[in-house]
């Protein structure tokens, strides 16, 4: 194994993998997570901050309790033992993750969700002419 740090394309490296393990204490909503959904990778994150919101359980990755809680390390290695075994799961989440990321979680859907937010908060605004 080989730390490699910080890299401008994590692509390149992420299509070489099977499976992204996300174990973690606390959380936003890591970019990591997303960059390995956008990639088509099933996903294993602990349901921390953000991660419930991002990873749909089961569609699209499976979440775990956080790391060091009771019950971590035995769910962690029956989840990933069961993947390394099923190659068809890991193709139906990551193709899951992919779709989520661009329909529901890029750019354009964002904006859209903002704007309707917005909408239902203060409602349509009139045009001022001067």
């Amino acid at each position: 194994m080989k730390f490699i740090g910080f890299v401008d394309a994590p692509f390149d490296y992420l299509r070489l993998l099977d499976i992204q393990v996300h174990p973690s204490h606390a959380e936003g909503v890591p970019l990591a997570l997303c960059e390995g959904l956008a990639a088509g990778l099933p996903v294993v994150a602990s349901a921390v901050g953000g991660v419930p919101e991002v990873l749909d359980e089961g569609r699209c990755g499976i979440l775990l309790p956080p790391a060091g809680d009771s019950g971590f390390r035995d769910a962690f290695l029956e989840t990933i033992s069961r993947l390394m075994v099923h190659p068809e799961e890991r193709a139906r989440l990551g193709a899951a993750g992919r779709e989520f990321i661009r329909t529901g979680y890029s750019v354009r859907p964002a904006v859209d969700n903002l704007e309707r937010t917005y909408m239902n908060l203060v409602g349509p605004c009139e045009s001022v002419s001067s």
